[in-house]
């Protein structure tokens, strides 16, 4: 049996709650959760029980699969997401109510049209949900603010943007949660940010020094543009471009006048 595992990406709405958390689903002495999907799926022609193929289901139908209730975690960058760790040779089923068919079951509840598509690899459902992947781009110490507290309870912190941009001196805030130490490097810090997720530009000017405390006076934080996680972390490359061509430039000229002074 492989121990190897991959990760299904879910909104946390999509994995069934009680009033406990976590729904558990126990068949044969096993204990299971269960992930909705999405109203709208198309299953791109997976075949049913039956070999009909799937793709979009009518209106007011549902589909479901099983997971191992352990293998739900906590997705660590985003607390709306959940992470279903599953190992790679995990096949699911996929259960659709295609919804009520009219008639009446001897317990007196409405008999459902079920279909069900058997035997789907793990990477099957990865391309049924959405999955959210993330730009990833390193940070100094010196350029992460100090974290604070909204008004409303949600915790944030800033990142300053790299000097060599047009956004010298702007800052960007986002959770803590998507900033993290780099093992063996202590002043350095790697971000993970959404790609496609907007983030407002911060810019607040110095307008002197206070005599007596001799302390920076800031005016209002103004927001000058609003920029994707994925440009965001095109300004960090450029500027680590930039930074690799100035010292490349610096050690040319430094061995153009050591050959000098040989020659």
């Amino acid at each position: 049996m492989s121990n190897d595992f991959t990760g299904i990406v879910v909104k946390k709405a999509q994995v069934l709650r009680d009033k406990k958390g976590i729904k558990m689903i126990t068949i044969n002495g096993r204990h299971y959760a269960q992930v909705i999907l999405n109203s709208k799926t198309n299953f791109g022609g997976l075949s049913d029980m039956n070999g009909n193929p799937v793709f979009l289901l009518p209106k007011d139908s549902m589909a479901t699969f099983l997971v191992p209730y352990r293998s739900v975690q906590n997705h660590i960058y985003n607390d709306r997401l959940a992470y279903l760790s599953l190992p790679e040779n995990y096949k699911v089923r996929i259960t659709i109510d295609l919804g009520k068919t009219g008639k009446t079951l001897e317990n007196g509840k409405n008999e459902h049209n079920w279909v069900h598509i058997n035997n789907v690899t793990v990477d099957q459902p990865k391309g049924l949900t959405e999955q959210r992947k993330f730009v990833s781009f390193t940070i100094s110490q010196k350029q992460k603010g100090k974290d604070y507290v909204t008004e409303d309870g949600t915790k944030r912190t800033t990142i300053l943007l790299p000097a060599s941009t047009k956004y010298e001196g702007c800052r960007i805030s986002c959770s803590p949660k998507l900033i993290s130490q780099i093992d063996n490097h202590p002043n350095i810090l790697r971000v993970v940010l959404p790609p496609s997720a907007v983030f407002a530009v911060q810019k607040t000017k110095l307008l002197g020094m206070n005599p007596q405390t001799q302390k920076a006076v800031y005016g209002p934080t103004q927001i000058i543009a609003k920029i994707t996680g994925s440009e965001i972390a095109e300004l960090f490359e450029f500027s680590k471009q930039m930074a690799l061509q100035q010292r490349q430039t610096l050690q040319n000229e430094e061995d153009v006048e050591v050959e000098g002074e040989i020659g």
